[in-house]
């Protein structure tokens, strides 16, 4: 037994700061949490980019023997999706992305501080707060290895994929960077919306710089890397 509860200490002194161990998440639990992870960001206070730039994911780890919920915050910098490993060759960001992330879950072994033993966990990451600028990173492996292609729309409600509902979450597209075979090499195409007039579009490429009124088909059609995402307060 002395070996059991000296492993119990030695694993709870190891644990994360920010770590709260409960069967269930209350209102009180997120206000401890939030208030740790908030005062760790302290030391990027007034700094633009980490304020534009800079969400946070809480994640949620479960054991499958008794059941008990750990939960923790980190700073969530941009989302990634990996298309290499998605069959169908159409990805919808709301469905195939947000959707699925919902109730996306990794297993791992893990050891857990109340059944004191190597365990099956689940761990879930949840999308707490976005940031005001939304950096949305699409992997495609290889130049030109895969074509998949991407559906969105100009505007994007975010807010049922969100934990923290204070605040909009309503999202307005003012950037893409898309990759394209041109001529039998591969050349970046830039998409920017004017921030002073958001019903003027740039269109830059390597060589040239454009105006295009209406992008939407030309950012869906090409291959995309990054989409930008801006979060208007109306």
């Amino acid at each position: 037994m002395s070996k059991e509860i000296n492993a119990y200490k030695q694993n709870e002194q190891n644990e994360e700061d920010n770590n709260i161990l409960n069967s269930s998440l209350d209102s009180g639990d997120m206000d401890k949490m939030m208030a740790k992870f908030n005062n760790d960001n302290k030391k990027y206070e007034n700094n633009p980019i980490f304020d534009s730039f800079v969400g946070s994911i809480v994640t949620e780890l479960k054991c499958q023997r008794c059941e008990t919920t750990s939960y923790s915050f980190k700073n969530l910098y941009f989302i990634f999706y990996d298309l290499t490993k998605h069959i169908s060759k159409e990805f919808d960001l709301i469905n195939d992305g947000f959707n699925a992330d919902k109730t996306h879950y990794i297993e791992k072994d893990k050891y857990c501080n109340f059944c004191l033993s190597e365990q099956k966990h689940y761990e879930y990451n949840k999308y707490n707060k976005m940031s005001n600028q939304l950096v949305i990173y699409f992997y495609r492996g290889r130049a030109y290895e895969n074509n998949t292609n991407i559906t969105f729309n100009e505007y994007i409600n975010l807010i049922e994929f969100v934990e923290n509902k204070n605040g909009s979450n309503k999202y307005y597209l003012t950037g893409s960077i898309n990759r394209i075979e041109k001529n039998g090499k591969e050349e970046f195409i830039y998409f920017a919306r004017d921030c002073n007039n958001f019903n003027v579009w740039y269109n830059n490429t390597d060589e040239i710089i454009s105006m295009d009124n209406a992008p939407i088909n030309d950012i869906q059609n090409t291959g995309q890397l990054i989409l930008l995402f801006f979060n208007k307060k109306e």
